[in-house]
């Protein structure tokens, strides 16, 4: 599945100054006047009164909601409920009721779904030019509509696309022909020159890559997300009905399409498991212009292939979630949060925090973490200032006060900057002098000495301090310290 609402993908505190399109949620409006930050039909649960005026204004007809699984799509009341918005952009949701229909076979509810997405994006397509957000949560992949088939015209309103899925199918990859994609007449060219957020399936991506006028806009905008999920390159000896370029679509051409992109503040790679050869393309080959990466349930051998291929490009943050670290050296980045990583055979913390030369670091849920390792980042991470370590059962107080210790032994005594005394003050830019000092084998950061950790922040522990290590570790220099 996509993302989900409650996973940690924040950018991090570290930014550069980019204008990546406008809030969906957001309007143009007058200062000093109230707004809200939700839809009306919120509001409307709070009381019988609010419920009656809300339903008398456009605004609050402007959230489509369509479930696919109802014995009913309700096309004739949703066509009345659009002609009463005064023409106002819309909110559509295109979804299920019910995930986990198991008295219904797989073949037949996917049959169903399909059929039941055609008709309504028969009835869609023509308010496309309104539609704000369009949003699809289907239960299989082959029931997504394709940018190259049902997307067509100018979008201008359109801030949020996202076609997403629970389930892969065995229809996944019959895809439109690609010949027949490229040659389509240019006065039907889907545009779009608001689009700040896009989350597609695998191959609903693969789909748009064949589409000139996608990539052709794409490589002149600034996006504020971009996420692909569930990406597999098909295997040849399957007879998926998929085209040509399907089976060669591999992680280097994934990562090229990605990097014609012109900039994307966050990136996210979900489940992808495309082709690779280790080697094909030389280190750095394929860095994409983008500020924030999250990867999320990946094996292990991509996640390596990526970092290296990625190597040069330096990263305002990396969001690793339960994804195999091996020894290849991560990407520099000024705020690495690693999560749930996995204990497998040959994944290596060590290395990581040996050569991380970032300036915050958060692990959570990492029972792998111990006191050794705490001593490798005393040692090695040199511009580390910031540290959070959040349900690491396996690292003692013993080994933190010996982690600080060691730290301010060898710590520059003319380290004055001011990082601030709560997270309230997170937000710091990235600047070029920053950028220099994050590359490990430049002379700025050899000539440099290792900075005072300034925050140092233990959630979830077992542990309980005593009132003399409290008394310690306040005593300590540690600017900002909790155990919690």
């Amino acid at each position: 599945m996509i993302l989900s609402e409650d996973s940690n993908t924040s950018p991090g505190v570290f930014y550069r100054k980019k204008d990546c399109g406008a809030d969906p949620a957001s309007e143009l409006r007058k200062p000093h006047v109230a707004t809200f930050s939700f839809h009306l039909q919120f509001a409307a649960s709070v009381c019988r009164l609010w419920r009656e005026i809300l339903k008398a204004m456009p605004e609050y007809k402007t959230r489509l909601l369509v479930c696919l699984d109802q014995r009913s799509l309700g096309l004739k009341r949703l066509k009345a409920q659009v002609s009463g918005t005064n023409n106002l952009p819309l909110d559509v949701l295109v979804t299920r009721k019910d995930f986990e229909a198991e008295d219904v076979e797989d073949e037949e509810q996917g049959d169903f779904e399909r059929s039941r997405m055609r008709a309504v994006m028969d009835w869609l397509s023509p308010l496309l030019p309104r539609i704000r957000s369009f949003v699809f949560n289907t239960k299989f992949a082959s029931s997504l509509p394709y940018i190259s088939q049902d997307f067509h015209g100018p979008a201008e309103q359109l801030r949020m696309l996202k076609l997403q899925c629970k389930e892969d199918d065995e229809w996944n990859y019959r895809l439109p022909d690609e010949m027949a994609v490229m040659s389509q007449p240019a006065e039907k060219a889907f545009t779009f020159p608001n689009l700040a957020t896009i989350v597609l399936h695998g191959c609903t991506f693969l789909d748009a890559c064949a589409v000139a006028a996608w990539r052709r806009q794409l490589a002149g905008m600034s996006i504020d997300s971009l996420c692909i999920a569930k990406f597999t390159t098909p295997a040849r000896d399957n007879d998926y009905g998929a085209p040509y370029h399907a089976y060669s679509f591999n992680l280097y051409m994934l990562m090229s399409r990605i990097r014609d992109i012109g900039f994307i503040r966050h990136l996210t790679l979900q489940e992808i498991l495309p082709e690779y050869d280790p080697g094909q393309v030389g280190e750095g080959g394929a860095e994409p212009e983008a500020d924030n990466l999250t990867l999320l349930n990946v094996d292990g051998g991509v996640a390596d292939e990526l970092n290296f291929i990625i190597a040069g490009h330096k990263w305002c943050s990396y969001h690793i979630v339960n994804t195999d670290l091996y020894c290849d050296p991560l990407p520099m980045v000024h705020h690495l949060r690693i999560e749930n990583a996995p204990d497998s055979p040959g994944a290596s913390l060590k290395k990581v925090f040996e050569h991380f030369p970032g300036r915050r670091l958060d692990i959570v849920s990492c029972k792998e973490l111990t006191d050794e390792h705490l001593q490798i980042i005393a040692q090695k991470s040199k511009n580390l200032r910031w540290l959070y370590l959040t349900n690491c059962p396996n690292i003692t107080v013993e080994g933190v006060k010996k982690m600080i210790s060691g730290r301010r032994e060898i710590a520059s005594p003319d380290d004055a900057a001011n990082d601030g005394e709560s997270d309230a003050e997170d937000g710091r830019e990235c600047t070029s002098v920053d950028d220099i000092k994050l590359n490990p084998d430049s002379k700025a950061y050899a000539d440099s000495s290792p900075r005072r950790i300034s925050r140092l922040h233990i959630e979830q522990h077992p542990t309980k301090l005593t009132e003399d290590e409290q008394v310690w570790f306040k005593n300590s220099g540690i600017k900002s310290f909790s155990w919690e």
